[in-house]
């Protein structure tokens, strides 16, 4: 927490040291605005909107997921699972956001259609609920498996040896 603080105190600092020289820097005395404040506005605009194409592309989907102590808490997912949404390949997950993701945003919020409305959420590319129960099935079958061992194992003993 400490180091989060540090970090942002310090971007901080950094910004209050260049913004003044950066918004002298880009007005004109021949303008209407000779301080450059509408200037640095874009460039910040500029870059923020850069990062929202960015981060868009390349940052997979981790709503809901984080890391929990307990399995039966409300957002516990499991460093495998974790696991599993960051070994979608960089690629797969650009292709998914222009091809699915951007498509059912223009339709569910643009265009505003009925028959659009009818899906609330895009298909899904990866989901660790999938993986969790793929996990809790293979957990079932490895448990029946031991279960059947021992039972096995148990009869054995009990039946009297024939010499």
């Amino acid at each position: 927490m400490s180091f989060a603080v540090f970090c942002n105190l310090f971007g901080a600092g950094i910004l209050t040291l260049f913004v003044p020289l950066l918004t002298k820097g880009l007005g004109h005395a021949k303008t209407a605005n000779p301080t450059g404040q509408s200037r640095t506005l874009a460039l910040f605009a500029g870059l923020n909107a850069l990062a929202f194409i960015l981060i868009f592309f390349l940052v997979p989907e981790t709503a809901g997921a984080m890391l929990g102590t307990e399995q039966g808490s409300l957002n516990y997912i499991s460093l495998e699972e974790l696991n599993y949404i960051f070994g979608v390949k960089t690629r797969e997950h650009m292709k998914y956001q222009v091809e699915t993701v951007v498509p059912w945003a223009w339709h569910y919020y643009v265009l505003r259609r009925p028959e659009d409305r009818q899906n609330n959420s895009p298909e899904l590319l990866y989901t660790w609920v999938r993986s969790r129960t793929e996990t809790q099935q293979q957990q079932s079958q490895q448990q029946q498996s031991q279960q059947q061992q021992s039972q096995q194992q148990e009869k054995m003993e009990q039946q009297p040896e024939s010499v």
